[in-house]
């Protein structure tokens, strides 16, 4: 890494895009320790990506490797003046921190910052409220959010709590993608007072807890506040008034929590139920022919996607559907994927899918549209060397005037 950094330091003012992937904290250390110390600005960069790819570490109650403690470092922070990053617009950080309360500082006032990744980082590394909303402060054009298992924790740095008591959530109008992996639903409820994003489109929540961890993640009071920020009996907007797309991914709640929460949705368009309890395909179902008053959640939703072999299989999805069928509420796409994570060896052979058939049940006698197959056509993109470069997460292969640094090497899982 010490090579690479003194042959690509000299470069970096004329680069678009840097990217830095190592699976040990040595080696990122030493790139951020360079970028720190001797990386001129950047005036033209892009897109920054800095992946630590071991998401385990992020589970670990303290940063590992110890013997390097909890250095906070602050890649491009070496300059004084003009801000050193004035055109970034995607920055990621996974398993990577920085100085955080420093990091806005590296922006313009009203940076052209559209995509923002903050993934898998241990409790005591990861930033708090106060330096998330200065955060947030410097990026009105702001997206996409993704965070994932790095949720901020109660632990404002000394004065910052009286600052916090009288802090206004930040507005992001431009936001139109949110996505929160949590490993603890209270911090996720918590998160979403830090902003506003009156124009949210798509959402997606996970629970990303530790896959060992005897606590189970209950999100119902999550669920409950996105509908009703002000309690129940607020008539305030939900959180997210225009969403169109939603997906929970393993999200834990209450039949009754779902209910409320569909209840505030009435643009929704798309819903993705993947690993989710059964209560969350049965709070779709409309209310009695007889009842008083005819009410259906999320009239417009026309198309479903369940995963999981529970939910697919439970016997009161068929009944919800016919239900909103005969409501009115018709849906155009209906696809069930029980089989979803599980290996092909792992299947039974009567279990198989059939060529040419879905991996979903029929539906009313019709089967359902069966997955496209045109993008596994497609070869992966490889160097003169044979190495694939297509990076983590789908990111695309290197464009003009872009560094990718990539390094898979054996050794102790954290180092």
């Amino acid at each position: 890494m010490h090579a690479a950094m003194k042959m690509l330091l000299p470069h970096i003012f004329r680069a678009r895009s840097f990217v830095i992937l190592t699976d040990r904290w040595a080696p990122m250390h030493i790139a951020l320790d360079k970028l720190s110390r001797h990386a001129p600005r950047a005036p033209l960069l892009e897109s920054l990506i800095l992946m630590r790819c071991n998401e385990f570490a992020a589970f670990a109650p303290d940063f590992v490797p110890e013997e390097y403690g909890v250095e906070w470092l602050l890649p491009f922070g070496n300059r004084t003046g003009s801000p050193a990053l004035p055109r970034l617009q995607q920055l990621i950080l996974s398993g990577v921190h920085l100085k955080w309360k420093s990091l806005p500082t590296l922006l313009p006032q009203q940076s052209q910052l559209r995509h923002l990744e903050l993934t898998y980082h241990c409790s005591d590394v990861r930033p708090n409220k106060a330096e998330l909303l200065k955060l947030f402060s410097v990026c009105p054009r702001l997206e996409e959010l993704n965070v994932r298992v790095s949720l901020p924790e109660d632990d404002a740095e000394f004065g910052q709590e009286a600052a916090m008591q009288d802090a206004e959530p930040v507005l992001l109008p431009n936001l139109r993608t949110l996505k929160i992996g949590y490993d603890d639903s209270i911090l996720a409820q918590e998160f979403l007072e830090l902003f506003r994003a009156p124009n949210l489109n798509s959402f997606v929540l996970e629970d990303a807890s530790y896959a060992a961890s005897e606590v189970e993640q209950e999100a119902s009071r999550l669920l409950i506040h996105i509908a009703h920020p002000g309690g129940r009996l607020d008539r305030a907007q939900p959180l997210f008034p225009l969403l169109e797309s939603v997906e929970f991914g393993n999200t834990r709640a209450s039949q009754g929590a779902y209910q409320i929460f569909y209840s505030a949705l009435p643009r929704l368009r798309t819903l993705t139920l993947r690993e989710t309890p059964v209560a969350a395909a049965r709070a779709l179902r409309p209310s009695s022919p007889y009842a008083a008053q005819q009410t259906c959640p999320c009239p417009l939703l026309d198309t479903l996607v369940v995963r999981g072999f529970a939910p697919c299989e439970d016997p009161q999805l068929t009944e919800v559907l016919v239900e909103r069928t005969n409501y009115g509420a018709v849906f155009r796409d209906i696809r069930l994927e029980p089989w979803y994570g599980i290996p092909e060896d792992d299947l039974e052979e009567e279990d198989r899918p059939k060529v040419g058939q879905s991996a979903g049940e029929w539906l009313g006698g019709q089967p359902m549209a069966a997955a496209s197959t045109a993008s596994a056509s497609h070869p992966v993109p490889r160097t003169v060397d044979g190495r694939s470069i297509v990076g983590r997460a789908g990111l695309p292969p290197p464009a003009p005037f872009e560094f990718v640094i990539g390094r898979m090497s054996a050794g102790p899982a954290y180092r």
